[in-house]
């Protein structure tokens, strides 16, 4: 069974020690394959890549699926989606969203609908927050900045979005809300460390552990 990872950095692994939550993942469903059959059988694919928002991850979705899936796989796939922070990413000189929050949740209908085509194995991951005082603004962008009050709206959409599917959702946020997260944070404040990539690593495996 093939199992992919879209998101943006967060699921590309920045800035984790051992290669982020998906790489961790990985592990974790290697050494569930090992207590069963000699050779892992299921394998993980990372196609996570940094700054993108649902836009992007729409416009390469089926072209990065189809492309892994020529390979062949046993079953169908497994998705698991983490996306929407770069989303409702504001612009300090307009005030806009880098996407907007109608403009998101179409493009998450659409994300799901798509990946319903190859199975129904779909489960999206929250997004934990981020550290404000690092992140209004960003010193590295200034004319950009996040706030949890926008991170909350937009996983909102995901999770009623997920409700119409009928998939799961699995809500960092708001099992994290009103909790100090920046343990789990690298010092950019947006990005998890070494210790929030384990716990997001654990929380995907659990949700996807009766698929294997």
């Amino acid at each position: 069974m093939k199992i992919f990872c879209f998101g943006d950095s967060i699921t590309w692994g920045a800035w984790d020690s051992q290669g982020g939550w998906v790489a961790r993942l990985r592990q974790k469903v290697e050494e569930h394959d090992r207590a069963i059959v000699p050779n892992p059988c299921n394998m993980v694919y990372n196609c996570g890549i940094s700054s993108d928002t649902t836009r992007q991850l729409l416009s390469r979705f089926k072209t990065d699926t189809d492309n892994r899936l020529l390979e062949g796989s046993d079953g169908d796939p497994i998705f698991i989606f983490c996306i929407g922070t770069n989303d409702c990413i504001k612009d300090t000189k307009t005030g806009d969203y880098w996407v907007s929050e109608h403009e998101y949740k179409a493009n998450l209908h659409e994300l799901i609908n798509q990946a319903e085509e190859y199975s129904s194995n779909i489960v999206f991951l929250g997004n934990l927050g981020v550290d404000e005082s690092k992140t209004h603004p960003y010193a590295r962008d200034p004319d950009s900045e996040t706030f949890n009050d926008d991170i909350e709206v937009y996983e909102k959409i995901t999770a009623e979005v997920c409700v119409e599917h009928g998939l799961d959702f699995i809500d960092v946020y708001g099992q994290n809300k009103g909790e100090d997260i920046t343990r789990y944070l690298s010092s950019d404040g947006l990005h998890e460390n070494d210790e929030g990539h384990e716990y997001l690593a654990n929380l995907v495996y659990e949700s996807i552990s009766n698929w294997l």
